[in-house]
């Protein structure tokens, strides 16, 4: 409302913007190539996401797939979104496991959870851990040369040695 001098309503201001314009706005927020985030008011119903469908049809994960085997998780990470709580969670959703992180959208009752496939979050560490077995691979290979040689150069003149005194021995020395 906008009041007068003596408090009075004059008029009322109104603003009306495009239903997209949220999601477009949580469109730069995710994590990796493949993440994204979302928003949910405070009933856990979808009013923002990357697929612009399921904010049409005003999804509602703990409610419209209640009776789906597998997403436990997911309805009871939506539930403590909208009850104000702050959080990570993995959930099994549209054949991926995903990792996400909510918090609460300060002012206001709705909840912002960004995440990604898990998949796409553990990529660098899958590849980290093939990098630490081809140079632990290669570390052990230059440490066996190395024993080898090491070995070779400690025995070799034993061996002459060896050679020298049996020649000895049997009085050809």
């Amino acid at each position: 409302p906008i009041f007068g001098d003596s408090r009075e309503i004059l008029s009322f201001l109104m603003a009306v913007l495009d239903a997209t314009w949220l999601s477009e706005t949580t469109d730069s927020i995710g994590y990796g190539n493949k993440g994204y985030s979302y928003i949910v008011d405070h009933e856990g119903t979808l009013i923002a996401h990357p697929n612009r469908q399921l904010v049409l049809d005003r999804y509602n994960p703990p409610k419209d797939d209640a009776d789906t085997p597998g997403y436990a998780v997911l309805h009871a990470m939506v539930r403590r979104m909208f009850a104000g709580e702050s959080g990570m969670e993995e959930y099994f959703f549209t054949g991926a496991m995903r990792l996400f992180s909510y918090t609460p959208i300060e002012g206001t009752s709705w909840a912002l959870a960004v995440g990604a496939p898990k998949d796409d979050v553990y990529s660098y560490v899958y590849s980290m851990r093939i990098n630490i077995i081809v140079v632990s691979a290669i570390g052990l290979l230059i440490g066996i040369l190395f024993i080898l040689i090491l070995s070779r150069t400690i025995t070799t003149p034993i061996r002459k040695a060896s050679a020298m005194l049996k020649d000895i021995s049997e009085g050809e020395g």
